[in-house]
């Protein structure tokens, strides 16, 4: 399945405003959801957040695995500043900088890695969805040709 694409780090580019899960995924988008629920378009996309929080996740609509319908799951974390947002054009994106060790990582993000933003000396992969240390560096974490390093 095709969603929002991110950097090599995990993170969304902001050069290039995050790529467009309503593009991607059919042209469908709502501006929330709420995993577990009933939805109604395979593919389709929305955003979710905590109660009285920021939105934070970036939620499909795929289909149950117990046969009984479509449901919403959890996509990716979207820990950054923006969260996750609808666009002008109804499209959403995901501000993925803040995410850290244990958020869930969308599946094009698997096996890339990224410095962690609250802990910097460690080293996240996306694994199975979901990031994982898989590094420390005693003395800090960097970007390097495009990939990450220990310093």
């Amino acid at each position: 399945m095709n969603g929002p694409k991110s950097g090599d780090n995990g993170t969304m580019a902001s050069r290039k405003p995050f790529l467009l899960l309503g593009v991607l995924l059919a042209g469908c988008s709502t501006s929330s959801g709420q995993t577990g629920q009933p939805c109604s378009q395979t593919g389709a996309g929305a955003c979710e957040g905590p109660d009285g929080g920021p939105i934070s996740h970036l939620l499909v609509c795929r289909a149950s695995d117990a046969g009984t319908g479509n449901v919403w799951e959890v996509y990716s974390d979207c820990r950054g500043t923006r969260g996750c947002e609808v666009l002008a054009d109804s499209s959403l994106s995901c501000d993925t900088t803040g995410n850290t060790e244990g958020d869930r990582c969308a599946p094009e993000s698997e096996g890339k890695a990224r410095c962690d933003p609250s802990k910097a000396t460690n080293i996240l992969r996306c694994e199975s969805g979901v990031l994982t240390k898989v590094f420390d560096c005693p003395a800090g974490c960097s970007r390097v040709d495009g990939g990450v390093s220990c310093l």
